[in-house]
């Protein structure tokens, strides 16, 4: 076909990686306008990755990446409008970086509600901030959800998304995890951090009270 000399999407050097595994080793890409492209490979090819990468859902570790004249790493930061026209609304996958917490959060409560030590309540609320700033930061997550459960003798809260997730043993108390393991502490509670890369991340704190 005769091809325009400004294409729809252009892709060089394309590089994406989930900690030790390769998604994308440097591809190129040319997709002109008017167009029909099929992306075909075996699963775990890297062709949901590539997508996302070129629709601005997902960041990329290296190359370069044009969709109508954008850079959609900053495709956020140019508003809804270039969303609009490449017009994608994913099934799943990471959020729009635009999203605040109130657009994709949801606040569950379990047992029954009773007032808790001062102490308890600033553990328990600084743990919920440090980790939904965690999210709207580094996860790309579509939706989170936090949950506060009344138990017998503890009270347990768990904030989750479903975001990219992460190797906890690769960030050396990152993203405020020692912080929030030393305030559980101090309250006489336990920390557990639950993630893996692509898979979403559980922050569960439970104090006595």
């Amino acid at each position: 076909m005769t091809k325009t000399a400004a294409g729809a999407v252009r892709v060089r050097g394309l590089r994406k990686g989930y900690g030790d595994a390769t998604a994308l080793c440097g591809i190129d890409l040319d997709i002109q306008r008017g167009e029909v492209f099929a992306l075909l490979g075996p699963n775990g090819a890297g062709k949901t990755t590539a997508i996302e990468i070129m629709a601005g859902y997902r960041q990329r570790d290296a190359g370069e990446v044009s969709v109508l004249g954008t850079d959609p790493a900053t495709g956020g930061r140019a508003g809804r409008c270039w969303r609009a026209r490449i017009g994608i609304v994913a099934q799943s996958g990471p959020g729009l970086p635009d999203l605040s917490i109130a657009d994709i959060a949801d606040f569950e409560v379990g047992g029954v509600p009773r007032s808790l030590a001062t102490g308890t309540e600033v553990v328990l609320l600084r743990v919920c901030q440090e980790a939904l700033a965690n999210v709207r930061k580094h996860a790309a997550a579509r939706r989170a959800v936090v949950r506060l459960a009344y138990g017998q003798d503890e009270v347990r809260l768990e904030i989750c998304d479903d975001g990219t997730g992460f190797d906890p043993a690769r960030v050396n108390g990152g993203y405020g995890l020692h912080g929030m393991r030393l305030r559980a502490a101090e309250a006489g509670g336990t920390l557990t951090v639950c993630s893996s890369p692509g898979a979403g991340t559980s922050v569960s704190v439970a104090v006595p009270g």
